[in-house]
């Protein structure tokens, strides 16, 4: 089940979490919990940090201060748009936190920071209120630009006015200077006086109507700046940073929140379009000697800054909706997909736009972030079928281009081949670019967009450090993400979440306390406090370079062979809770020393990379109890035959700790076999082979567990195939019609 955006706030501590136990009562809906949590978490996407002194700690009750207030004044504008129930709840949040904080808000600021902290990968999703709000916004733009269209109107009605005063102006003066009589030059010269003001005063009402039509372009621009700002930089913005945690399983609504998005951006560029063809119409209004607008210097401005708009919305919604594998394999076919989020309205679909696919290194990233103008030809290896055309779909509204067959056939590396880690350091990115033309060909402009980073591998073999370079970019990335920049030291609890929803595929089933305990003291080489204190860091050396204490392996390497073996062969049994799996072997000696002969469990190896042991406790020939470790099982191991076959093979082993029965807890793998030919089907199956008891250490073997031996044997067996001895089982299946029959 997906976790909503509001689970969070469910996990602070008391009395942090009494005010907003209110928010998960019957009366508050779904939309207004998720909009009020959502709206806490973007506070701390850019909060300021704070160090132990106490100018910090001044400034951090400054921040905690407006915090609380913009908290309380936020839940009470909600609730003001709600009825009395609702309303009711909301205002008493406000009244709890003002009770138990507004004497000392760091403690509600530190608690959130915390939480937030430990799970800090819940994207921020598009919520009913958010919608409502960015949809009125829109609606009071339009009846802006809609008034601002009638005004326009009657401007150009009071500039024929003008117009034809001028002209009657100009038709007089013509009458004085062509006069022959002093009568008719008199009374023309009377005329023209009177004709005169008549223009006059059109001439200051055109003036003024000019200003305020000027007035309501520039007011309905910077709305429009200002709404466009929060679609692209927050909302699409917000999009990309959820697209990105998506990868790493967070849970995120991608594809209803883009289709919004995209209807908002539709929207600003029929305002910004409207805006602009009022101003050039507007523009283009002229009277000999009295008015030439297109050298106003206000509309001139105006139109240079709805110009502006113009582009940058063109430019920026163009997306990656589709992001291509982030490891890239040599050869391997992969697929993309971009869409403008504007081309409905834009583009031409009689000719549409053709897209090409680039690959390019960090710094030409970079580069392409900072530059416009025309198309780069920048690269740093070979796309195969790299070019494709934009369709419009009719039934999704969507202007995109797929591009489902594209390969990487060549890449120069910066660091040249010889340097394996670095080559896998190296991060890429696929550049997309295409020309846009509007329908009436008046704009033209380029545009491109970049993927997330990829590392580009030639064997399946680097795997495993391009995945560590992968999960580092996308979980501690900057938010602008414009420069592949990442740190490297980060908060531990951070990488925890991550590992804990890599491992199992999901936070459905996330690993527990213990487990990341454990991890964290593996990974650091040091023993840790449990729970493990907030500010733990670890750096992107311990994560995935240097190598574990007596072990040929980095952390990631070890976690990543551990990862890949349960998820390929026991992932099932993960998810019930059979496996220890991350736990000390003198820790599991611990659980294992007062159970009864025949318990056991499982942890994964420490020494034999990607392997899972099984700890048991075992009655030897002369009754004395031992603690005993089959050697490891592998992938290859267990690709002959499964976890579960394999203990239900060995009669040593009854009871899963603590104490439930391995019938109960492991089933058998129900292979079905190909019965072409009456031969007798044979099956593998796994023995122990115990060493002899020594019965000269018998009273030495003593240890602290006090009835209990630790032992660790490597079982020796029949073939190279496994570590364990194969006991051949028939399975008669020869019909009674064959049986006098040569077999």
């Amino acid at each position: 089940m997906a976790l909503q955006s509001s689970t969070w706030l469910g996990q602070l501590p008391q009395p942090t979490l009494e005010p907003f136990r209110l928010l998960y009562g019957n009366n508050i809906p779904e939309d207004v919990r998720n909009h009020i949590a959502n709206w806490i978490q973007a506070q701390f996407i850019n909060a300021p940090a704070f160090y132990d002194d106490q100018n910090a700690i001044d400034d951090m009750y400054e921040e905690a201060a407006k915090f609380l207030n913009k908290l309380i004044d936020k839940l009470r504008c909600t609730g003001a748009l709600y009825a009395n129930d609702i309303k009711h709840e909301l205002d008493g949040t406000a009244c709890i936190l003002l009770q138990l904080f507004s004497r000392d808000p760091i403690a509600l600021y530190q608690e959130l920071i915390n939480c937030l902290q430990q799970h800090p990968y819940y994207c921020i999703n598009l919520d009913a209120i958010e919608r409502t709000e960015v949809w009125r916004e829109f609606q009071e733009l339009k009846v802006m630009v809609h008034g601002n269209e009638n005004d326009k109107g009657s401007l150009i009605m009071v500039h024929g006015y003008l117009a034809h005063a001028i002209s009657e102006v100009q038709n007089v003066q013509a009458t004085i200077n062509t006069a022959k009589q002093p009568e008719e030059r008199m009374l023309a010269q009377f005329q023209l006086v009177r004709y005169q003001a008549v223009a006059n005063d059109r001439l200051q009402k055109f003036s003024e109507m000019q200003f305020a039509v000027a007035s309501g372009f520039r007011t309905a621009i910077d709305k429009t700046g200002k709404l466009q700002d929060k679609v692209l930089k927050k909302y699409l913005a917000q999009w990309k940073i959820n697209q990105r945690l998506a990868a790493i399983g967070a849970y995120a609504k991608l594809e209803s929140d883009l289709d919004t998005i995209q209807l908002w951006c539709e929207s600003l560029m029929e305002i910004i379009l409207r805006t602009k063809e009022q101003i050039m119409q507007t523009m283009q209004l002229k009277s000999e000697g009295y008015v030439n607008l297109s050298a106003d210097p206000v509309l001139t401005l105006a139109m240079k800054d709805v110009t502006n708009l113009l582009e940058t919305l063109i430019y920026n919604s163009f997306v990656v909706e589709q992001q291509p594998p982030q490891i890239l394999r040599m050869h391997n076919r992969f697929s993309a997909s971009v869409r403008l989020l504007v081309g409905t309205t834009l583009c031409d679909q009689v000719n549409p736009p053709l897209v090409s696919v680039s690959i390019i290194s960090e710094a030409q990233a970079r580069a392409v972030h900072r530059m416009k103008g025309a198309a780069t030809t920048s690269a740093v290896g070979v796309i195969l079928n790299n070019v494709g055309q934009m369709q419009y779909n009719t039934q999704t509204k969507q202007f995109s281009a797929v591009l489902g067959k594209l390969c990487m056939k060549k890449i120069t590396r910066m660091f040249g081949k010889q340097n394996h880690n670095c080559v896998l350091d190296e991060k890429l990115a696929l550049l997309f670019q295409a020309t846009i033309a509007t329908v009436r060909k008046d704009l033209v402009l380029p545009i491109r967009t970049v993927s997330w980073p990829v590392v580009g591998i030639v064997h399946v073999s680097q795997d495993q450090k391009s995945c560590a370079t992968i999960i580092w970019e996308n979980v501690f990335a900057k938010i602008s993400h414009t420069t592949f920049d990442v740190p490297k030291l980060v908060l531990w609890n951070w990488l925890a979440d991550v590992l804990s929803m890599r491992f199992s595929g999901s936070r459905d089933h996330p690993l527990s306390a213990d487990h990341i305990h454990f991890l964290c003291e593996k990974a650091l080489g040091t023993e840790v406090p449990f729970p493990i204190p907030n500010g733990l860091t670890i750096t992107w050396s311990q994560f995935c370079k240097d190598n574990l204490p007596d072990c040929s392996s980095t952390f990631w390497g070890w976690f990543y062979q551990v990862m890949k073996l349960t998820r390929d062969h026991f992932l099932e049994q993960w998810i019930q809770g059979r496996i220890f799996g991350f736990i000390r072997k003198s820790k599991a000696e611990q659980y294992l020393a007062s159970c009864k002969p025949g318990t056991f469990l499982l942890r994964f190896s420490d020494t034999v990379l990607g392997g899972i042991t099984i700890g048991f406790v075992h009655e030897n020939s002369v009754g004395q109890l031992e603690i005993l470790h089959i050697e490891p099982f592998t992938a290859r191991d267990l690709s002959i035959r499964s976890l579960a076959d394999r203990i239900l093979d060995f009669d040593v082993l009854t009871h899963l700790y603590p104490c439930t029965p391995k019938h109960e807890a492991f089933q058998r793998r129900n292979a079905e076999r190909a019965r072409s030919t009456n031969y007798i089907a044979t099956e593998l199956r796994a023995i122990l082979i115990f060493p002899p008891v020594d019965m000269t250490t018998d009273e030495s073997c003593d240890t602290s567990q006090g009835q209990s031996v630790k032992s660790e044997y490597t079982f020796s067996n029949i073939d190279s195939m496994s570590f364990f001895d194969l006991d051949t089982t028939e399975l008669l299946t020869v019909d009674d019609s064959f049986k006098d029959e040569h077999v």
